[in-house]
């Protein structure tokens, strides 16, 4: 009961409007670490106004007190209050983590309508050591340039980018505050009734099913490395295709796909029926991938089905950066692996839009005429695009960590309170991925 009655209504961050710039931020739901509130708080000791809005438990946990609210209605009267709020508060900025969950749409687009300045943040697309901070939304909806002669022009106007720090955790706080934030919303559902969460699996399910997958781990990855070794000793030419994850949403919403079997089926095909025959595929199960989806069982039945058994191989766990290293290149939905792929001069043929799909950089050509093209990608345009992607949607840090975090607060509260969120030299309007894309992205909407 006392901690029904503590949630009931509160707000966590509030300052004397004193200041004749004083800017209102709310913040909706952040990653699963303390980095919003912290963020929070930096802008409230720069003089601003700070709000929050909690949907479960575990948001509520991780950040309530003065100026938070609860929202726990049907979702459907989500739009209504928020436009309320932010008119009767008289937000100016809104902060969310993900574009894509059910309320950060809704919100989203709203904002929008009241010209609020947008940023939506994410794990970062240079991996280890940087989070991601957009204006407006991620993805599809970037507006981070896509032309090579634009970012060529913009890298040359730029300074040395800073290099992020080596940021280390142990595992087990980034265990603990996934598995303390899900399992605190399944047992007390009843306290936010109508809350729909954005992961598509019962989280005591998925995490039994990612113990054993912890527990066989070890053994994993002397198979994948064995795989690897034998395809790299006998100079196969491999192609390397990492899976993600079904309910990620640069799969679910991003992309034309409804599932990553629909993908691995469209790769094969076009494997089997436009590859050489001494050629081979290496699908790699994502790392966070528990197993539910039984991606490995759909690889080696399709592959069987389509004839071409001999010619896949399926590893869960191994060294990405050496699978990458000798193969002749690599396919994906939209992964940040292929990053490290372009690091390598691997060439990289996606399957949706991704920020990194660009003339020169990634092949441009359908799949079909990949797998026996002699594209590679142009070292000094990778060079160009990581230094503009540095100085405009990426900032050194991580979410777990003192050091990690203080670092990530007070780049991320800079370009927020600079205004700077995609500049200088990374946006364009409007988003430039979406018109050659816009078709089955409506369509997508209109069937969630």
């Amino acid at each position: 009961m006392v901690l029904m009655r503590i949630i009931r209504r509160e707000t966590c961050i509030s300052v004397p409007n004193n200041m004749t710039e004083t800017r209102r931020f709310l913040f909706l739901q952040g990653p699963l670490s303390s980095l919003y509130k912290k963020l929070g708080e930096k802008l409230q000791s720069e003089g601003h106004e700070v709000y929050r809005i909690n949907f479960n438990l575990g948001d509520w946990v991780h950040w309530h007190g003065r100026h938070c609210f609860n929202f726990k209605t049907s979702v459907s009267n989500w739009p209504a209050f928020f436009e309320k709020f932010i008119i009767s508060h008289g937000i100016t900025d809104l902060v969310l983590h993900s574009d894509r969950r059910i309320y950060h749409k809704a919100a989203i687009k709203i904002a929008k309508k009241h010209q609020l300045y947008i940023a939506v943040t994410e794990l970062g697309i240079l991996r280890p050591g940087w989070l991601t901070i957009e204006i407006n939304g991620l993805g599809l909806l970037s507006h981070f340039p896509n032309d090579p002669d634009y970012l060529l022009e913009q890298a040359q106007k730029l300074p040395a980018p800073i290099e992020s720090g080596k940021f280390s955790y142990p595992f087990s706080q980034m265990a603990f505050w996934d598995v303390s934030y899900n399992l605190l919303n399944y047992f007390f559902s009843w306290l936010y009734p109508h809350y729909q969460r954005h992961t598509p699996y019962n989280p005591v399910l998925e995490y039994s099913r990612a113990a054993f997958r912890l527990i066989a781990q070890k053994k994993s990855a002397k198979v994948a490395d064995r795989v690897l070794t034998g395809l790299i000793e006998i100079k196969a030419k491999y192609y390397v295709v990492p899976l993600q994850l079904n309910g990620d949403f640069q799969v679910r919403d991003y992309s034309p796909y409804h599932s990553m079997k629909e993908v691995i089926e469209h790769v094969f095909t076009s494997f089997a029926q436009h590859a050489s025959a001494d050629s081979r595929l290496l699908d790699k199960q994502h790392p966070l991938d528990p197993g539910l989806d039984k991606l490995k069982q759909v690889t080696l039945t399709l592959a069987k089905d389509i004839g071409i058994a001999e010619r896949v191989h399926y590893i869960d766990g191994g060294d990405l950066n050496r699978a990458f290293r000798f193969c002749h290149g690599s396919v994906m939905v939209n992964s940040s692996a292929a990053l490290e792929a372009l690091q390598q001069g691997v060439a990289v043929k996606t399957l949706a839009p991704a920020i990194y799909d660009i003339p020169e950089l990634t092949y441009q050509g359908p799949l079909d005429d990949f797998w026996e093209s002699e594209f590679l990608p142009d070292a000094n345009l990778y060079a160009a695009f990581e230094t503009v992607l540095k100085h405009t949607t990426q900032v050194p840090g991580a979410l777990y960590g003192e050091k990690a975090l203080k670092t990530a607060v007070m780049h991320m509260s800079r370009k927020i309170l600079d205004k700077q969120l995609n500049r200088p030299g990374g946006y364009i309007n409007p988003p430039p991925r979406l018109a050659a894309n816009k078709d089955w992205f409506e369509d997508s909407i209109k069937t969630e």
